[in-house]
């Protein structure tokens, strides 16, 4: 009899847990609280990309590895865009009939029979459970003094859609997230009064393609992760390989604070560095579009906000761009505790073996649990994930989960914090890769070798070894991208 897996959320995670549990022999039930597939990508209430939002990285990183995007769709896609893409994801792979539309999971409990799933007053046993909710499920969202006497609108970022902002009037956006540039941008573009950005610390701000000396450009992500390794690095103290990103940023990108004062950053070789993706953002503020406010609201009043305790700025509409809390109403303590779960921590909200594997938990997995994940990073855990439920990849060790997790512990504890958690992209998904038993190790003689270990890192390179490979669909993808000759 084949193993019945519940798994919660159908957006890309919930997709690519459902197709890898298809591939080992599994039998999957993704059980999706709202009406369409996506997750935050969906385009219903619940999802957080708002209609004209891009992905941050282009097609060839946000795809999965074995089903190319359509060769007229845009590099950076629309939020449509890639609803659409993971609707006819589920369809091809016929993960759409495993899907239970407006079904909300209420309690997930471990029993001696298996475990127990209760969902729209109903219940039913399972032989395993995996998370696919995501990481952005509850927007963080503070509450101020005077809060309660603004006239004006407060909305979460994850709520902003075409007609719920009034263009003629003052907009505030605040957050120094992805989301807080990206908005800022967008509506300076077409709002009727200058947008003011408020953030803590401010960030490298990079354009959606990495020029190059040559006048072309490439998308950043292309630019940016390769397995390529330079044998110099291995010289480099952490600090040094900082300077050199920071002098590297500075020669791409320009320095920010050239556009504005409260832009300026600490150029700190001792301390992580962030960044955030904008085509348009500097430009606005160049253009005096977007007003750049480095800071914290300490106060409402009636039509402004209180910045600093000195600064006041008229306020009809503010989007708080704040992030996200990775919220799981569905457990019980009895896992919770186990995971050191903490809401309210937007960096590690729970200690996992790479993220997956709870401890002393049977059956329980999480697939894109955690900050900054990539379609890559999560195909490689659900199809880690399937393959162990199914036992053909077998279980990692009590003393390697242990390991896994004082690892996630550290990173917890580290202070100053990175960005992410799990920053080095293509080392994540190697190592993910390695346990799955589909790392790309290619002989020199194979055509591939130099696109796959000197080129471009490309998600699809997964399918050309292992269980389920696909050489084809890699050859396919390859073809497709302009910037390989």
């Amino acid at each position: 009899m084949k193993k019945k897996v519940a798994i919660i959320g159908a957006g890309p995670a919930g997709l690519v847990a459902a197709k890898s549990c298809l591939e080992y022999g599994l039998t999957p039930t993704i059980f999706e609280k709202s009406s369409r597939v996506g997750g935050v990508w969906s385009g219903d209430d619940p999802g957080a990309a708002w209609t004209g939002m891009h992905t941050n990285l282009s097609k060839w990183s946000c795809m999965f590895s074995d089903f190319p995007w359509n060769d007229n769709t845009q590099e950076f896609p629309f939020q449509s865009e890639v609803s659409d893409y993971l609707k006819s994801y589920a369809d091809a792979f016929h993960v759409t009939p495993h899907i239970r539309f407006n079904t909300e999971v209420m309690k997930v409990d471990k029993t001696d029979s298996g475990w127990l799933l209760d969902f729209n007053g109903q219940a039913e046993y399972f032989d395993a459970v995996i998370i696919a909710s995501g990481f952005f499920t509850k927007g963080a969202q503070p509450t101020i003094s005077g809060q309660e006497n603004f006239k004006g609108d407060i909305i979460h970022s994850s709520r902003v859609r075409p007609d719920t902002i009034a263009l003629e009037k003052n907009i505030v956006i605040c957050g120094g997230s992805f989301s807080g540039y990206e908005l800022a941008a967008e509506f300076a573009m077409v709002a009727q009064q200058p947008v003011t950005h408020i953030f803590r610390t401010p960030s490298w701000v990079l354009k959606r393609h990495f020029p190059n000396a040559d006048g072309t450009s490439l998308p950043v992500d292309l630019a940016s992760y390769s397995r390529k390794v330079n044998p110099a690095d291995s010289e480099l103290s952490p600090q040094q390989k900082t300077a050199r990103t920071i002098g590297f940023l500075k020669s791409a990108f320009g320095t920010p604070s050239k556009f504005h004062p409260d832009l300026a950053l600490a150029e700190d070789p001792t301390k992580p560095q962030f960044v955030v993706i904008s085509s348009h953002y500097l430009e606005m503020v160049e253009r005096g579009k977007i007003l750049p406010v480095r800071g914290e609201i300490q106060h409402f009043s009636h039509q402004c906000v209180n910045i600093n305790g000195q600064q006041e700025k008229a306020a009809d509409t503010l989007v708080w761009a704040t992030g996200y809390h990775a919220s799981l109403p569905f457990m019980g303590a009895d896992i919770t505790s186990k995971i050191d779960y903490r809401e309210d921590d937007q960096f590690m909200p729970a200690l996992l073996h790479e993220a997956v594997w709870p401890r002393d938990v049977d059956g329980l997995a999480f697939v894109g649990f955690y900050r900054g994940p990539y379609f890559a990073v999560m195909e490689l855990q659900a199809r880690w994930v399937a393959g162990v439920f199914a036992g053909e990849i077998p279980s990692p060790q009590p003393d390697e989960i242990e390991n896994g997790i004082a690892d996630a512990k550290r990173l917890r504890n580290l202070d100053p914090r990175p960005q992410f958690p799990y920053g080095n992209y293509v080392e994540f998904a190697d190592r993910l890769a390695r346990k799955v038993g589909c790392y790309p190790d290619l002989p020199k003689s194979d055509s591939l070798y130099k696109q796959v270990h000197e080129g471009f890192f490309l998600p699809s390179h997964y399918r050309l070894t292992g269980y389920a490979s696909n050489r084809a669909v890699v050859e396919q993808v390859i073809e497709q991208i302009p910037y390989i000759k």
